[in-house]
């Protein structure tokens, strides 16, 4: 649990740090950027945080990156799918963290989702849930016609744009 914790910590610092360097891979999707960090010698993909869905007692974003050494794809690529809610109480997230999925008809188990953030905000709570994939897993996810997830009692659908995003997020980290 401590080392999906721990990477979910490294990415939001690589972030960070990517925002200053210079652009790698080109997207045609406003919201999938690639960016090298020449200090580190590394590339982050992003897809910047998408609202997923909307209930009474909050609203809930998913995101996703991806890392790699050099500014060429290759086989090591650290991928991980971010949940993050706004919620009033947070306790919408708390509980079973297990990430279902279903592709196009086919109901899947990612496994469980870890809390790598959780804070009071004037808002509400914030929380944010981060679950390592592989490049085979966003591959599929991103060549299916139909995605829906629930995590605890949260589902929701990924909508045509979503879809996209991840068509081109999958195609910025392809060798």
């Amino acid at each position: 649990m401590r080392s999906i914790a721990a990477f979910a910590i490294m990415i939001i610092a690589i972030t960070a740090n990517a925002q200053s360097g210079e652009k790698a891979k080109e997207s045609n999707r406003p919201n999938v950027r690639s960016e090298y960090d020449r200090s580190k010698d590394q590339t982050v993909v992003t897809i910047n945080p998408e609202r997923v869905s909307t209930m009474v007692t909050g609203e809930f974003f998913m995101s996703a990156q991806a890392v790699y050494p050099g500014k060429k794809v290759s086989e090591k690529v650290q991928c991980v799918f971010w949940l993050i809610a706004h919620t009033d109480d947070g306790k919408l997230l708390r509980g079973d963290t297990t990430l279902r999925v279903v592709i196009d008809g086919e109901k899947i188990s990612y496994g469980k989702m870890e809390q790598a953030d959780s804070a009071d905000t004037a808002e509400g709570v914030r929380e944010i849930l981060v679950i390592k994939l592989t490049r085979a897993q966003f591959e599929k996810l991103a060549n299916a016609s139909q995605v829906e997830m629930q995590v605890g009692s949260l589902e929701f659908k990924f909508r045509k744009s979503e879809l996209a995003d991840l068509k081109a997020f999958v195609a910025l980290i392809k060798p």
